[in-house]
């Protein structure tokens, strides 16, 4: 009796914290206490001694915890289905408004260190970026979203009907990713995938003295030729957060996705922009040393800043995969995966 009594109580714990997960934090408390409730009063309504079939039965006429979540929030979803629906309009409005201020900030900059000649012009100039890198940003978030709305395999409305039974446990604080931590780092990668993708030419050295410039670090002849592959490896960034912030706890099937990705990322990140690449500027030291009084070991750092860059970019992705690895071994739970 004891037992049945457990089971029943952490079916429900599971299912309140499904839903909980797609819930805005403000609104999780209360809603998590009104489901409750209405589970009570569910069950009660059933049966005076509820078994484990009853509770079954009362979750899967309440539905999904992600769409019973969308229902409580009153979000409506179109394109995304209503598993993601309730993150995505998180992270598109964050994203939205970090990228508009970030533009903001950056053709502020820009102007500074290089005044425009027609004032309306640059009026026009500034309204056209902030709203193209809107564009992009929604955009991006959207197509990624919609991505993994089609290609995720735990997706529950893939190929079968929702099953309580299929509700994984209430993950342990130390297993547990809060959604913050995903949530900034899509942030940050989203505003430097609208800046390289509309604004490369801030990714450079700001002279302000004398005659006010930008010193470019980039080749943008090799630079736009090799967008595309720069896109696809900052969209792995973008892809290995939304993983973490979907799932939100550390299994061993998504511990080993991560480590492909982060794989993958660095032989893109050390083909792109290692030693060899001739993505570099050629004459950034000659065009800085034009408006600095630079040391004679100024050209010798640069010239060994793409090996410093490789060296940092392998130091963290191994340090995280090995994180990762252990996390899979010995922490994450094997059913879960």
């Amino acid at each position: 009796m004891d037992n049945d009594v457990k089971q029943i109580k952490d079916l429900i714990d599971r299912y309140v914290y499904q839903v909980g997960r797609w819930l805005p934090a403000a609104q999780r408390a209360d809603i998590e206490r009104e489901l409750r409730g209405l589970i009570d009063d569910m069950l009660a309504a059933r049966t005076d001694e509820p078994a484990k079939e009853d509770v079954n039965a009362v979750l899967r006429e309440l539905g999904h915890p992600a769409e019973l979540a969308a229902k409580y929030s009153g979000a409506k979803s179109f394109l995304i289905g209503p598993e993601y629906f309730g993150i995505y309009l998180t992270v598109l409005k964050i994203v939205l408004a970090a990228s508009g201020l970030g533009m903001l900030l950056a053709q502020a900059i820009g102007f500074a260190a290089t005044p425009p000649q027609n004032v309306w012009s640059a009026i026009g100039l500034f309204f056209a970026s902030i709203f193209n890198a809107l564009v992009q940003a929604f955009a991006w978030v959207t197509a990624i979203f919609a991505i993994i709305e089609r290609c995720a395999k735990e997706a529950p409305y893939k190929g079968k009907e929702w099953n309580p039974a299929d509700l994984p446990p209430v993950p342990e604080r130390k297993l547990e990713i809060k959604r913050s931590e995903p949530i900034v780092g899509i942030v940050f990668t989203v505003l430097f995938l609208v800046v390289v993708n509309t604004m490369p030419q801030l990714l450079g050295v700001y002279v302000f003295s004398g005659v006010h410039t930008v010193v470019p670090v980039l080749n943008f002849d090799v630079f736009y030729r090799l967008l595309p592959l720069i896109d696809v490896m900052i969209c792995l960034g973008i892809v290995k957060e939304l993983l973490r912030l979907i799932v939100g706890r550390y299994t061993i099937g998504l511990s080993l996705s991560l480590v492909v990705i982060n794989v993958l990322s660095m032989v893109l990140f050390i083909w792109l922009f290692g030693p060899s690449s001739e993505i570099w500027n050629p004459d950034f030291m000659t065009r800085l040393g034009a408006v600095w009084n630079l040391p004679s070991q100024a050209s010798y750092a640069w010239s060994i800043f793409p090996k410093i860059l490789v060296g940092l970019c392998i130091f963290g992705n191994v340090v995280d995969s090995i994180q990762l690895i252990v996390r899979a071994l010995r922490r994450a739970e094997p059913a879960a995966a």
